[in-house]
């Protein structure tokens, strides 16, 4: 992509940058550890950070041409969440989630689950994490939600029968996993026959590591079926530019001051201006696809 942005804030100091690339690096020469520190510090999130209106924690989608709002009607409450929300929006736009039996690998904090079962009508929706706080955040938000259920588990090993799913979602979170083969193979085997994945997620996208052409690869070789493919990054970072002030606003909320230790950290996770993570969306050291796959 290789765009050129300006930013209106200082760039994230050097260690912490440093420290961010260090930690990809841990998790690619080391997988198996990734489980447990990705679960680890979802629950250190999810307690440390009980905040009810930060829901989603995806880095959002606006089309650069055209309606960056999709022409996507959003209730009051929702529209403060609407660059994360559309992202839902898009990996699902090509699958029809009415009356059929969703489940969501990875949900987080549980709002991408909540907007689509409110809007698009599953019969039942089951957000699974790997996070048993974040888990426990998911059913005090979002409990209320007709059709909407929540449980703790392992993305390689869904408790969730052979042929029994129509839809499952994946939004953000595979490059967490230890092996996203085995994901997809578990995927294969809950789905119904003429089932779908609903799959986005980000990786390195450089000379030293194509990890984004690896995801690609992965998902290309699976069991399933291809049947749209679309590379995200410029909408990604459309949303990410609009969603500035809020995640501001959430870091500000969070009570991470400019001095705390946290700060960076924070800012790096939001991936906001000046972050290590925007800099990379922006300069195309990140990637970012969506697929929509079909178990035949």
């Amino acid at each position: 992509m290789n765009q050129q942005r300006s930013s209106s804030r200082v760039s994230m100091p050097a260690p912490v940058a440093w420290f961010a690339r260090g930690f990809q690096r841990v998790e690619r020469t080391f997988p198996k550890v990734r489980l447990a520190m990705w679960k680890g510090f979802y629950n250190y999130m999810a307690r440390k950070f009980p905040i009810e209106n930060w829901t989603l924690m995806n880095y959002g989608y606006a089309p650069v041409e055209g309606d960056p709002k999709m022409g996507l009607e959003l209730e009051p409450e929702d529209e403060i969440n609407r660059w994360a929300i559309q992202l839902y929006h898009h990996i699902t736009q090509d699958v029809d989630l009415e009356d059929k039996i969703v489940v969501e690998v990875g949900c987080g904090r549980g709002g991408g689950a909540s907007f689509l079962t409110r809007y698009k009508k599953p019969t039942n929706y089951t957000g699974l994490d790997l996070s048993n706080k974040a888990i426990d955040f998911c059913r005090k938000m979002h409990g209320q939600v007709p059709n909407l259920s929540f449980v703790q588990g392992n993305a390689l090993e869904l408790p969730w029968d052979d042929n029994s799913v129509d839809v499952v979602v994946n939004c953000e979170s595979a490059h967490h996993y230890p092996s996203q083969d085995t994901f997809l193979k578990e995927v294969h085997r809950v789905l119904k026959p003429g089932g779908h994945l609903c799959f986005t997620d980000y990786r390195e996208s450089t000379e030293a590591y194509d990890r984004i052409g690896e995801m690609s690869a992965s998902l290309t070789n699976s069991p399933l079926t291809v049947i749209h493919k679309y590379d995200i990054a410029a909408e990604v970072v459309h949303a990410l530019d609009l969603d500035e002030e809020r995640k501001q606003a959430l870091v500000d909320q969070a009570g991470v001051s400019t001095k705390s230790l946290l700060w960076p950290v924070a800012q790096q996770l939001a991936a906001t201006k000046g972050s290590a993570m925007y800099e990379d969306f922006v300069h195309g050291d990140l990637g970012y696809l969506t697929f929509v796959l079909r178990k035949d």
